[in-house]
């Protein structure tokens, strides 16, 4: 990740349907994640000043600013967080040998801890599956757990959390 200039009105996204309460961390249509300041103090305490809340608004049907405050989520921290030895991963030939996916099989991904306790969440720039490489550490996992925030979502075909070894 890297940083992005701060836009000139809020990013928005419209609800489909009229909602009273949202979860803190929402899905977003620009990719990311719109995150409660409950989420953002939890991220800070681990890795504080590392990370970008961008102005967003959830918009009601009507057009009208839901009044829950969400902020648009950009990771900035890139690294190289799994192990590529230890895990059951293919690189993609073509476009280049930099990249990998889930190698057909028991799907199997080793994340280096010595990388990872560093942080509370990261971008893991080499992996393409699902579009998504953002990864958690154990202590963000274990804050949002203990919390009890809900909205975090990782594939379908993954546990919950990816453990460090």
């Amino acid at each position: 990740g890297w940083r992005w200039p701060i836009p000139d009105r809020p990013f928005a996204d419209q609800l489909k349907k009229r909602q009273t309460d949202l979860i803190d961390i929402v899905g977003t249509s620009f990719g990311t994640y719109a995150i409660s300041q409950r989420v953002i103090d939890m991220i800070e305490a681990i890795e504080p000043k590392v990370h970008q809340y961008l102005p967003y608004v959830m918009l009601q049907p009507d057009g009208s600013v839901h009044p829950e405050a969400r902020w648009m989520l950009n990771v900035c921290t890139r690294a190289e967080v799994v192990d590529t030895k230890q895990s059951n991963i293919q690189w993609l030939h073509p476009p280049s040998d930099r990249w990998f996916s889930d190698s057909t099989g028991e799907r199997r991904l080793v994340v280096k801890a010595d990388e990872a306790r560093r942080r509370a969440i990261r971008f893991e720039w080499r992996y393409h599956k699902g579009g998504s490489g953002t990864f958690l550490s154990d202590a963000f996992w274990n804050v949002l757990q203990d919390g009890g925030v809900r909205g975090w979502e990782q594939p379908s075909d993954y546990p919950d959390h990816i453990d460090e070894v």
